[in-house]
């Protein structure tokens, strides 16, 4: 699946194709952009949702364990150093989807409320410095 940084790249060299010096530029219609942008969105809320799932399959299978090692203290020492781990990477990831999804969405809102002339220099700024 491409990232959003592929796909604004993508329509700005679409913007650009055929542009000569004096000649209007072809027109830019921004529903497929849409289109493309919202399966993005759905692509990462499935993603979204396995992290969640694995968070909570992480939390219950420390909680087995612990149970589990109860009167091996250091075993639960090294338990809760591995789950924390885990957690910490599972967050992390729960974050970098959380941040796509707002940029997702705002590039969705941002080029709805624009004129045909502002899409082509929002999508083609946006290609250059987004780093999603």
């Amino acid at each position: 699946m491409p990232k959003l940084q592929s796909v604004l790249q993508k329509y700005a060299a679409l913007s650009e194709t055929g542009r000569q010096p004096g000649v209007a530029p072809p027109p830019f219609d921004p529903e497929p952009l849409k289109a493309e942008l919202k399966e993005l969105i759905r692509h990462n809320e499935r993603f979204f949702w396995v992290w969640i799932a694995t968070l909570l399959i992480l939390f219950a299978l420390g909680l087995v364990l612990v149970v589990r090692y109860i009167d091996q203290p250091v075993r639960i020492q090294q338990i809760f150093t591995a789950t924390g781990i885990s957690f910490f990477g599972v967050v992390w990831r729960l974050g970098e989807a959380w941040k796509t999804k707002m940029a997702l969405e705002f590039t969705i809102t941002l080029v709805g409320g624009l004129n045909e002339d502002a899409i082509r220099s929002v999508v083609t700024i946006l290609a250059k410095k987004i780093k999603i």
